[in-house]
């Protein structure tokens, strides 16, 4: 049963969770029969820990968890305190803004953090012979990879499609001539350019990906994955980095 809700659409996963706690408590409150028992704020807490509990379970990504243990506290302060609407327009403008690409390729917002900045930077000056050297950062973020890896040898594009860590990365790279920030739809975007593709995604679009590289990438170039292998897909090496997440570089070097 939970194989099979996994692959639904991770909206409509958090949705039905949030709906079927909410009847559970409801339920538990009337076999109790009175809800004066205890007090509301109790099954709020009580809502937000089982949702996020069954989330993991169901093997969300984790920030998932952190949806479900902020949303109906959120709801209960909204619905208990005089906030202006405006408040609420502005922060669904911000959130769509940032996770712009969650609903439709369920690629959260994953920043590369310094340890890993330098563990690629490492990486590819001793593995890629070339100069100047092509670098694609696939998911910009907020432009660090693109940013911090620019040099008069290394020569990067970061490509992102959500608003704000766009316009971020665009203002962080405006004034450095080797970096290019583009918004652009990743499975449109041709990678034949690059001597390395680098990508810090999710699992769900990995196959999908890795189909785009075999077609498109030079042989010689390389594919690097952070953290997400391709499915059945054997990387050519695994470089571990010593960071607090013991971050994974899955590469594959294309033939």
């Amino acid at each position: 049963m939970f194989d099979r809700i996994k692959l639904w659409p991770p909206t409509l996963v958090g949705l039905l969770l949030q709906i079927s706690v909410f009847v559970l408590l409801t339920l538990t409150m009337l076999q109790m029969k009175s809800i004066a028992v205890l007090p509301i704020e109790f099954w709020v807490i009580a809502q937000a820990m089982l949702t996020s509990y069954f989330s993991r379970r169901l093997e969300q990504p984790k920030w998932w968890s952190y949806i479900h243990l902020v949303f109906p506290v959120g709801l209960y302060i909204g619905l208990h305190t005089d906030i202006a609407p405006e408040f609420y327009l502005a922060v669904f403008v911000l959130l769509v803004s940032v996770f712009w690409n969650t609903r439709k390729d369920r690629v959260p917002l994953y920043l590369s953090n310094k340890t890993t900045q330098k563990g690629l930077h490492d990486y590819i000056f001793h593995n890629v012979d070339k100069a100047p050297m092509k670098l694609l950062d696939a998911g910009a973020g907020i432009g660090s990879i693109a940013k911090n890896l620019a040099s008069p040898i290394v020569v990067t594009t970061g490509i992102e499609t959500a608003p704000l860590p766009y316009l971020v990365a665009k203002l962080r790279c405006w004034l450095n001539p080797n970096v290019t920030i583009i918004r652009d739809d990743l499975w449109k975007h041709d990678l034949s350019q690059y001597d390395v593709v680098y990508t810090f995604l999710s699992p769900e679009p990995m196959p999908r990906l890795w189909q785009k590289v075999k077609n498109e990438m030079q042989a010689g170039s390389i594919f690097i994955s952070n953290s997400f292998p391709v499915p059945d897909v054997e990387p050519t090496e695994i470089v571990k980095l010593n960071d607090r997440r013991q971050t994974q570089l899955y590469i594959y070097k294309i033939l």
